[in-house]
C-alpha cells in the first residue's frame, strides 16, 4: 500500500472550476482593455461594432462558465461539451487579434 494520501474526488472538480473563474476574470480584463483601445484609436462605427462583439463574447463566455461551475459542483459533473470549448477559444482568439490590431496601430 502506498504511503501517499489520496485526494478526494471533489478536488479535481474544484480546481477546474477555479481555473474557469481565473480564465473568465482575465478575459473580462483583456476585453475591457481592448474596448478602451478601440474607442480611442478607431473610428466610432468600427469601435462600436468591435465593442459589441467583444461584449457578446464576454457575456456568452461568462454564461457558459457559470453553467460549467454549477455542473462541477454537482455529484457527477460529466465532460464539457466540445462546442463550448471551441466557442470560448474562438472568441478569445478574435479578442486577442483585435488587441494585436490595436497595438499595431
Amino acid at each position: 500500500m502506498s504511503s501517499r494520501r489520496r485526494r478526494g474526488p471533489g478536488l479535481a472538480a474544484e480546481r477546474t472550476a477555479l481555473s474557469w473563474v481565473r480564465t473568465l476574470t482575465g478575459l473580462v480584463g483583456v476585453c475591457l482593455l481592448v474596448s478602451r483601445g478601440v474607442l480611442i484609436h478607431w473610428p466610432l462605427r468600427w469601435a462600436v461594432v468591435t465593442v459589441a462583439v467583444v461584449g457578446v463574447h464576454v457575456v456568452v463566455a461568462c454564461y457558459f462558465g457559470e453553467r460549467r461551475w454549477l455542473a462541477l459542483r454537482g455529484p457527477k459533473p460529466g465532460r464539457p461539451r466540445p462546442v463550448l470549448i471551441v466557442g470560448v477559444m474562438t472568441g478569445s482568439l478574435i479578442t486577442a487579434a483585435l488587441g494585436g490590431a490595436i497595438l499595431l496601430r
